[in-house]
C-alpha cells in the first residue's frame, strides 16, 4: 500500500485518516448506494489511525464501523463484524452522553453487538451489553429485539425452561397472550376449535391471499411466539408448544401472514402427524412451504427443512431425497448464520445415513466434524444428540473396542437436570441398544432396551423411532429366546406391532424391518425349522430389494446365530451346518461393503 511508504507515526496516520475520509465521500456519492470494499477498506483506514488524531465527527465513524459491520453480518461474518462494531462501541464511549445525544445510533450499535455477541456464543458478553441497552432504552419497543435475542441465546446454552419462561414473561408484557397459564389453556380450546373451523370452511389459496403482515411491532410479537413455541417443545412443554403455535396461526389469520406464520404452520403440520393426520400433515406443510418462499424467509426454510424431512418425508421417500434436504437445511442455515438450525440438520442428515446404510468410513469422518462444529457454536443439546448416534458407528469401524468399555457403557444414566436431558438419554440408551445388539451383549442390550421402554418420550421422528423400535424387539426376542419370560413376548410383540401401525400410517420405509422383528420373533418361540428359515430369508430379501443391505446384513447374522444354537443342542443336520456358513458369508460380505 502506498501509505507504507509514509514513515510510522503521527504523519503515516494524518494520511490513512485523510485516505479513509476520502473513500468514505467517495463510497457515499456513488450511485447506487455505496460500494462494499470502499467503505470496508475506509473503516479499516480509519480505525488504524491513533487516537492522537482528532476526529472532527466522531459519530461519522460509528456510524461507518455500524454500516460495515451489518453488511459483514449479511455475508455470515461473524467475527469480522464484532470487530467493527468494538470499534463503534469504544468511539461511544468517548461521547459524552451518547445514550441521550445520540439516542438512535447508540441503540442500533449495542443492539447488533449484542445480536452478534449471542449469536458467536460469547454469551456472558452479549447478556452484559444487552443488560445495557435495557437500562437506557427509553421504550419497551426499542428493548424488543433484544429481549428475543436474549431468549434464543438461553435456549443456545441449555438453558431453555429459562427463556421459554423468560418469553412468556415477555408476551405477557405485549399483551399477546393470557396473563395466567390457566388463560393460556383455556386459550389453546378456544384457538384449536377456530383454526379447525376456518381451514375446514377455506382453500389454501383463500388463506394465502392474505396480506404480508406490515406491522413491525406485531412482527416482533409473532418472532417471539415463535421463540417461545420452540423453546417449550424443546423442554417437553407440549401443551404450551401447541397453544403458542395455534395463537400465532389465529393472528395470521387476522392480521396477514409474515415469516414466523410459516414456523407455526410447521409446528401445526408436525400435530397432525403425531395425531396421524397425515393428510393434514402435508397440506399444513405445503401451507408453511408457501409462506416461507412468498414471504422470502430463509431464516425459516432451515428449520422448515429440518421438521418436515425428519418427523413427515423420512418415513416415505427415498433417503437419498430426505439426505439431500438436510444438506440444503444445513447449508441455508449456515449461509445466514442459524448455527443451530444449521448443524440439526446435519446431524439428522448424519443418523439418516446411518440408517439408510451408508459407508460406515465416510460417515465417521462426518460425525466428527460434525461434533467439531457443535463444541465450535457451543450447542451442547445437539452435542449430546450425537455423542448417542456416534457410538454404534465407532463400535462397528473398529475405533473403539467393546471388551474395554463395557463398564463405562453399562454405567451411562440420568445426569444433570438440564432441558436436553431427555434426548441425551435417549440417544445414549440408543447407541448403547444397538451396539448390545450387534455384538452380542444380550443382557446389556436387554438393559438398554427396558431404559428406552420406561422413558416417556414425544415424537423424535422416523430414524430413531424406527432404529428403537427395530433394536429394543430384537433384544426383547433374544432375552424370550434365552429365558421363555412372557413378559419380554409381550413387549416384543408390543414393539414390532408399533413399527407396523407408523408405517402403514406414515409410509413404508421400515416395512423390512418389522419382517426382520417378525423373523427373529418366530425364532425364538421356537417350531418348525423351515418356517423359520423362510421368515428370515424373506426378511433378507426384503432387505436387499429396498437396498438395506446392512439391514440384511444383521438379519443374515440373526439367522446365522440361531441356526448354530441348534447346532449347539444337538441339530447335526449337514443342512443346518450349510445353512451356517451361508448366511454367515452373507452377512461378512454385506458388512464388508457397508465398512
Amino acid at each position: 500500500a502506498a501509505y507504507s511508504l509514509v514513515p510510522p507515526g503521527l504523519a503515516r496516520d494524518e494520511f490513512r485518516s485523510k485516505l479513509g475520509l476520502v473513500l468514505f465521500k467517495l463510497g457515499s456519492s456513488m450511485e447506487g448506494g455505496t460500494l462494499d470494499w470502499m467503505m470496508f477498506v475506509a473503516a479499516d483506514h480509519l480505525n488504524a489511525t491513533s487516537s492522537s488524531i482528532n476526529i472532527q465527527n466522531p459519530m461519522m465513524l460509528v456510524k461507518l464501523n455500524l454500516k460495515v459491520a451489518n453488511r459483514a453480518a449479511s455475508l455470515s461474518a461473524f467475527d469480522t463484524a464484532s470487530k467493527y462494531l468494538e470499534r463503534a462501541t469504544q468511539i461511544l464511549n468517548d461521547v459524552k452522553e451518547p445514550w441521550k445525544e445520540q439516542y438512535e445510533t447508540t441503540l442500533e450499535v449495542f443492539r447488533a453487538s449484542t445480536e452478534i455477541k449471542l449469536c458467536m456464543g460469547h454469551f456472558e458478553e452479549g447478556r452484559a451489553e444487552g443488560q445495557i441497552l435495557r437500562d437506557h432504552a427509553h421504550s419497551f419497543d426499542d428493548k424488543l429485539p433484544t429481549l428475543i435475542a436474549l431468549c434464543k441465546a438461553l435456549g443456545r446454552e441449555e438453558r431453555r425452561r429459562e427463556a421459554f419462561d423468560m418469553s412468556i414473561s415477555v408476551l405477557r408484557g405485549l399483551a399477546a397472550i393470557p396473563k395466567t397459564n390457566a388463560g393460556l389453556k383455556f386459550k389453546l380450546l378456544k384457538d384449536m376449535f377456530r383454526v379447525r373451523r376456518y381451514f375446514a370452511k377455506h382453500s389454501d389459496e383463500e388463506f394465502l391471499s392474505k396480506p404480508v403482515i406490515a406491522d413491525s411491532r406485531l412482527e416482533m410479537t409473532m418472532e417471539l411466539l415463535s421463540v417461545a413455541a420452540y423453546q417449550s417443545y424443546s423442554c417437553g412443554a407440549l401443551v404450551d408448544h401447541l397453544a403458542i403455535i395455534q395463537r400465532m396461526i389465529i393472528l395470521s389469520l387476522k392480521h396477514g401472514f409474515c415469516t414466523h406464520s410459516g414456523f407455526a404452520l410447521t409446528g401445526y403440520s408436525l400435530f397432525c402427524n403425531a395425531t396421524n393426520d397425515m393428510d393434514g400433515a402435508y397440506r399444513f406443510a405445503h401451507l408453511a412451504r408457501e409462506v416461507i418462499t412468498r414471504t422470502g424467509a430463509r431464516e425459516r426454510e432451515c428449520v422448515f427443512i429440518f421438521c418436515f424431512a425428519h418427523f413427515v418425508l423420512a418415513w416415505r421417500d427415498s433417503h437419498e431425497k430426505v439426505i439431500n434436504l438436510y444438506d440444503s437445511g444445513y447449508k441455508i442455515g449456515m449461509e445466514i448464520g442459524d448455527f443451530e438450525n444449521a448443524l440439526l440438520n446435519m446431524t439428522a442428515g448424519c443418523h439418516h445415513e446411518f440408517i439408510a446404510g451408508y459407508s460406515l468410513t465416510s460417515l465417521e469422518s462426518k460425525f466428527k466434524v460434525l461434533l467439531e462444529k457443535q463444541n465450535m457454536y457451543r450447542l451442547e443439546s445437539i452435542q449430546v444428540m450425537t455423542a448417542g448416534q456416534f457410538l454404534p458407528v465407532q463400535y462397528l469401524r473398529g475405533t473403539l473396542e467393546l471388551s474395554s468399555d463395557m463398564d463405562e457403557l453399562e454405567k451411562f444414566g440420568p445426569g444433570e437436570d438440564t432441558s436436553s436431558e431427555g434426548y441425551r438419554l435417549l440417544f445414549g440408551y440408543l447407541g448403547r441398544l444397538i451396539v448390545g445388539v450387534f455384538f452380542n451383549e444380550d443382557e446389556f442390550a436387554l438393559m438398554m432396551a427396558l431404559r428406552l421402554h420406561q422413558m416417556q418420550h414425544m415424537e423424535i421422528g422416523f430414524c430413531p423411532e424406527s432404529l428403537m423400535m427395530l433394536f429394543s424387539s430384537l433384544a426383547l426376542s433374544t432375552a424370550f429366546g434365552k429365558t421363555k419370560k412372557r413378559k419380554w413376548l409381550s413387549l416384543s410383540i408390543k414393539k414390532m406391532r408399533e413399527l407396523d401401525r407408523l408405517g402403514k400410517v406414515k409410509g413404508a420405509n421400515s416395512w423390512h424391518r418389522c419382517l426382520i422383528m417378525e423373523a427373529h420373533l418366530q425364532a425364538a418361540k421356537g417350531g418348525d425349522l423351515a418356517v423359520i428359515q423362510a421368515s428370515y430369508d424373506n426378511a433378507i430379501s426384503a432387505a436387499t430389494r429396498s437396498g438395506n443391505d446392512h439391514d440384511a446384513a444383521l438379519c443374515s447374522q440373526l439367522a446365522a446365530e440361531y441356526f448354530l444354537s441348534r447346532i449347539e443342542q444337538g441339530d447335526n443336520n449337514s443342512s443346518t451346518f450349510s445353512l451356517v456358513t451361508e448366511y454367515l458369508r452373507f452377512a461378512r460380505d454385506k458388512y464388508l461393503k457397508w465398512g
